[in-house]
């Protein structure tokens, strides 16, 4: 288990939980090796705090990597639009651009744009290809 998992499970059962404000986990080491993530300080208030751990992120094991995995895409398709918009916002960049590298930038960020959009998404993508003039970049 891990700190995240652990610190996610908390804040979807206890609505009032927030991480850092009434309550914080943490991993101890023992002779320097690392343990299993615990809950180092409960302040919840008016809610004991939780009897098994085990269980509490089991419940929301699955929700968390859904989650993960929505964030690592998305992290993926806006790092690839930083790539389009540091050539379109650069005006020495795109004035330097054929009007056909223009127009293959464009459609290229409107398909980025649409990725979340996709049928199967965000586990089955179908990245658009990159234009040549960001690919030779």
């Amino acid at each position: 288990m891990k700190n995240e998992l652990l610190v996610y499970a908390i804040e979807r059962e206890y609505q009032n939980a927030v991480h850092w404000e009434n309550f914080w986990v943490g991993t101890p080491t023992i002779d320097g090796v690392w343990g299993e993530p615990e809950i180092m300080e409960w302040a919840v208030e008016g809610v004991p705090e939780p009897d098994s751990l085990i269980d509490l992120t089991a419940r929301y094991q699955e929700e968390f990597m859904a989650e993960v995995r929505l964030n690592e895409v998305m992290q993926r398709k806006n790092n690839l639009l930083s790539e389009v918009d540091a050539i379109a916002t650069n005006p020495l960049r795109w004035g330097a651009l054929t009007e056909e590298e223009k127009q293959a930038l464009a459609d290229y960020r409107q398909a980025l744009l649409d990725v979340p959009q996709q049928e199967g998404f965000p586990d089955d993508i179908d990245w658009p290809q990159k234009p040549e003039t960001i690919a030779a970049n």
